[in-house]
């Protein structure tokens, strides 16, 4: 049986290869995010470290500039927290969105695909229908040849 091309091949390879770039996007944002959750964690536990080294240093005597020094500390850490859950609420809409755009690629691939197995059952019928009358011709020819002998 001959096989046939699939008319819409081209456009099939075209979505899977847009399917395969959008998902390479969505895994490029999400290791963006993991590494944003790290970032905060370790600003996080850095905070914590300087509250307790402060309440550590606040025992005996107190010295000015150092508890400005941290407080000014302390103010950026918390600038910079902030800045990150920023940074992280915009990578979550980020995230979402390529997922989005991502699940619409796969249901092109998918429409694509099933098009393209009904197209091959229809050629399937088509093949079988022509095998058919090629052995119904036969089975004729024979039987008119069972005749004239």
């Amino acid at each position: 049986m001959a096989t046939k091309r699939f008319r819409f091949q081209p456009l099939l390879d075209l979505r899977l290869a847009q399917r395969d770039a959008v998902r390479g996007e969505l895994a490029e944002a999400i290791e963006a995010h993991n590494r944003l959750l790290e970032q905060r964690e370790k600003l996080a536990k850095e905070r914590e470290q300087t509250m307790r080294d402060d309440s550590v240093s606040r025992v005996g005597q107190l010295r000015l500039d150092s508890l400005l020094a941290q407080g000014r500390y302390e103010r950026q850490l918390a600038i910079e927290q902030n800045q990150l859950k920023a940074a992280q609420t915009q990578i979550e809409t980020e995230i979402e969105r390529r997922k989005a755009v991502v699940q619409l690629a796969e249901t092109e691939v998918r429409r694509l695909e099933l098009l393209k197995e009904k197209d091959q059952i229809a050629l399937h019928a088509l093949q079988l229908k022509a095998e058919q009358a090629t052995m119904d011709e036969i089975a004729a020819r024979r039987r008119e040849s069972d005749r004239w002998e």
